[in-house]
């Protein structure tokens, strides 16, 4: 593997003696995504000028694909708006209205205007759905045919559009309406003279334009399609979402959830800079202070408890620990549910049952380990208060691990974020507070 950071000290020395022609030289060999990974070593001015003055298009369109979505503002506002028109261009009309609202309105329009009209109104068509839909995502690059087509004319359709990644050829009435679907492996067996309406298969799943990125990428994944149609309320076909595209959504979904649990924001990576960590990080820390503190404000009240019997200490983080595990366990399982859409609002109840259930059963199991060594060490009312302490902080982070989620979706905003950091909290305060209770009246030091 290349190192990067000694290619970002090439680029920086070649930049400072303005030998702009030999930092192509230079960058032309390396692939996109080495390059996007070796501008995170440049510093701003320097990045602003490889794309303002010496980038090619064609690789600044490869780089836009691999630099992360926050940069891709800058990188555009750093260009001439001559420059960003050639840009959109010559990208896939799907990244070119990425690109396009990244600018700020006078620019979009001024950009827009200086378009040919067809692609004009192809990217405002796409632009007037609303983001993270799959009619903005559908890249609407692809090849249609019409019933009366023989396979002769289809063929020679497909080496009109030389449209890479052909998987299928799609079938629409003079409508625009879809019809079905034509493999292109069937019409490399079939002869020339053969109408494709006897060779086209029925569409086994669409999406509306107007369904979400997600909801699209999920049905090409469980239907294992190598690209889902996307169509309006008339069945009208707008575009097709691939399998790369089903990819990065899933990657950048998961990313999201994964971050979402530890309350961190999804573009923030190993190599961001210390702002940004701060600027994410922070807020969950304070709160997860603001939570300890009424964990510890909990232990306090019990101050006179735990002085009579400070071996109470050694099981408290035990209780609270486990109770925490159970949680962060059934929270992962729910929000993943939801997001594969395997979690209906009818469906609630009986997964709570069967997390309650789950959580009473390892509760019994570990409580009772854990209940005979209090029990051996010390005292049979410990040992109990253990057990009960550990059975009811498992059925409460079942409890909160699945209506968290479930709640933060009912009011319409993303199940993983932050809900890790809340659900800890509420085993940790809950868990402490019934562990000492129950030890205080069973060990009678109440």
């Amino acid at each position: 593997m290349r190192d990067l950071r000694q290619l970002a000290k090439v680029v920086q020395r070649l930049l400072r003696k303005g030998a702009h022609a030999r930092v192509i030289r230079v960058l032309e060999r390396e692939h996109a995504a080495d390059i996007a990974h070796m501008l995170t070593w440049l510093n701003p001015g320097e990045v602003g000028i490889l794309f303002a003055e010496i980038l090619p298009l064609e690789l600044i369109g490869e780089l836009l694909d691999e630099v992360p979505e926050k940069n891709i503002p800058s990188i555009l506002g750093g260009l001439s708006e001559q420059r960003i028109t050639e840009l959109v261009h010559r990208l896939d009309p799907a990244d070119a209205v990425f690109a396009l609202g990244c600018l700020d309105e006078h620019q979009r329009e001024t950009v827009l205007s200086n378009l040919p009209s067809e692609l004009r109104i192809l990217l405002e068509r796409i632009f007037s759905y609303p983001e993270n839909t799959a009619g903005r995502a559908a890249s609407p690059v692809l090849v249609t045919l019409n019933t009366h087509m023989t396979v002769q004319e289809a063929i020679a359709e497909l080496r009109r559009h030389s449209t890479e990644d052909i998987w299928d050829l799609y079938i629409v009435d003079p409508g625009g309406q879809l019809i079905g679907i034509l493999p292109v492996r069937r019409i490399l067996v079939a002869s020339p003279e053969t109408p494709v309406r006897e060779l086209l298969v029925e569409v086994p799943i669409t999406v509306s334009c107007l369904a979400s990125v997600e909801e699209a990428a999920r049905a090409c994944a469980r239907y294992d399609l190598m690209a889902v149609p996307v169509v309006d309320d008339h069945h009208n076909l707008v575009g097709i979402i691939t399998v790369d595209d089903v990819i990065d959504i899933i990657e950048e979904e998961a990313t999201e959830a994964l971050y979402g649990i530890a309350g961190l924001q999804p573009h923030l990576r190993v190599g961001s800079n210390v702002k940004e960590h701060l600027a994410s990080r922070m807020p969950w820390v304070f709160l997860n202070l603001l939570t300890a503190s009424l964990a510890a404000f909990v232990v306090g009240t019990f101050e006179a408890t735990i002085a009579q019997a400070a071996f109470l200490a050694a099981f408290m983080p035990v209780v609270a620990g486990m109770g925490g595990n159970m949680g962060t366990q059934t929270l992962t399982l729910v929000t993943r549910g939801l997001a594969l859409g395997e979690v209906a609002p009818g469906s609630v109840p009986r997964i709570l049952i069967r997390q309650i259930l789950v959580g009473i059963v390892l509760g019994l199991l570990v409580g009772t380990i854990i209940g005979l060594g209090g029990w051996l060490w010390k005292d049979m009312y410990l040992g109990l208060a253990i057990l009960l302490a550990m059975i009811g902080n498992f059925v409460l982070g079942a409890i909160i691990g699945t209506l968290i989620p479930v709640l933060f979706q009912a009011l319409d905003r993303d199940p993983a974020v932050g809900s890790g950091v809340l659900v800890t909290a509420v085993t940790d305060v809950l868990g402490f507070l019934q562990f000492l209770l129950l030890a205080s009246v069973l060990l009678g030091l109440l």
